[in-house]
């Protein structure tokens, strides 16, 4: 699927601006009893190295520009330098 999507985004543009980028490293899981509350959710860990890899092994270089919204941690830096994506901040979450 994701192979396939990229595919038709590289159709229209050159680069693809992916959102959340730190759902590839650690995504808020909620469990299905929390009936509305997110609050009873955990950090639980993602897949974003084997998804990179395979696309990588597809496409070659990767045409990401990867969203940075605030609150990034080590593990999601090199995920990022990993696969030599550039960043991108978002002032509004800018710690100065």
């Amino acid at each position: 699927w994701w192979i396939k999507r990229l595919a038709g985004e590289l159709e229209l543009a050159d680069g693809i601006r992916i959102d959340h980028f730190r759902g590839f490293c650690q995504a808020w899981e909620i469990p299905k009893s929390a009936k509305g509350d997110a609050r009873q959710g955990i950090w639980g860990d993602s897949l974003g190295n084997e998804l990179f890899q395979a696309i990588q092994q597809h496409f070659g270089t990767l045409p990401f520009l990867a969203e940075d919204l605030g609150v990034i941690t080590p593990d999601v830096d090199a995920l990022r330098e990993k696969f030599q994506l550039m960043g991108m901040k978002v002032l509004q979450f800018n710690l100065f």
